[in-house]
């Protein structure tokens, strides 16, 4: 069995100076600047703070037209969780008319290496360099609006999504699949110690010996220990707050942990404890949607 998710995490970063200046033009002003090195003359599109060659500090700005030369170019066909567009799409190498570096970006398909293009900007920014919609022929292009003063922006948040896949190995495949299939909880047995483990597991982690007998477990044990989380974080699977707990099923040796659905103002290290199965099972940890207080 393999297991399929997506973790989206959250970030955001400090611009600095000179990115922090340039995002706020595209975004305002629908204009691209760099910065000149006082020592080499050169000029840097994205601006940087520091010379990467004389490491010199870049305060002398310069408003570019917008206009270039495609350096190189490349069709890009695999789509990744980062990808500005769905595929197929061309990034291209772009040599701004009075740039010494070149800027990697979108450009309209079809164009290739010396074509004179033109940056197209967005109607709607929001200070990324997506602001920039594509580069297109220069014949197509029109001039944006007059510039007016701007401020830098300072910071820059987002979100990045991490799709992923892990395979269950024998021993969880089982597990899952006979909790998915028949609503039950199984373990293995170690030959050397006897103690079962649950959720089951190949090489029983006292002895690092084999564990080739399988057991059924109760859905039903005692609560060892509970905590609640409050604070969100990457990946979580339940909004907060909620209660976890380490349950030790009648027939295991290891504990279990899962959700509590109980308030925590009645939970009790000790007490009784009964899993609540889903009606739709996937094969998954959440077949059992919580724990709750045993029924008498």
């Amino acid at each position: 069995m393999i297991l399929h998710g997506d973790i989206t995490i959250p970030y955001k970063w400090t611009t600095g100076p000179a990115i922090g200046r340039f995002l706020a033009e595209l975004r305002d002003n629908a204009r691209i600047v760099g910065a000149r090195c006082a020592e080499c003359n050169k000029v840097f599109v994205p601006p940087t703070d520091v010379c990467g060659q004389c490491f010199k500090p870049l305060d002398a700005w310069v408003e570019l037209t917008g206009e270039g030369e495609i350096i190189a170019a490349s069709a890009v066909h695999y789509q990744l969780p980062w990808s500005p567009l769905p595929p197929p799409y061309t990034l291209a190498l772009v040599r701004l008319d009075g740039a010494d570096t070149e800027l990697i970006h979108l450009a309209q398909e079809g164009l290739k290496t010396g074509d004179r293009v033109r940056a197209k900007f967005k109607e709607e920014r929001s200070g990324t360099i997506l602001d920039i919609d594509k580069f297109v022929p220069l014949a197509d292009a029109t001039v944006e609006r007059e510039a007016t003063t701007t401020q830098p922006l300072k910071e820059v948040r987002g979100q990045v999504s991490l799709p992923y896949r892990w395979s269950y190995g024998k021993a969880l495949s089982r597990f899952f699949q006979e909790s998915r299939d028949n609503k039950r909880l199984m373990g293995t047995r170690c030959p050397r110690c006897l103690s079962v483990t649950v959720p089951a597991a190949r090489i029983c982690t006292r002895c690092f010996v084999e564990a080739t007998e399988w057991v059924e477990v109760s859905d039903h044990g005692v609560l060892e220990t509970f905590t609640t989380v409050h604070l969100p974080f990457p990946g979580q699977p339940t909004e907060p707050p909620y209660t976890y707990g380490l349950i030790l099923l009648d027939g295991a040796s290891t504990y279990f942990s899962h959700l509590i659905e109980e308030p925590v103002e009645s939970l009790r290290c000790g007490m009784r404890v009964q899993a609540v199965w889903s009606d739709e099972r996937k094969g998954d940890l959440f077949d059992i949607l919580h724990f709750k207080k045993e029924e008498s």
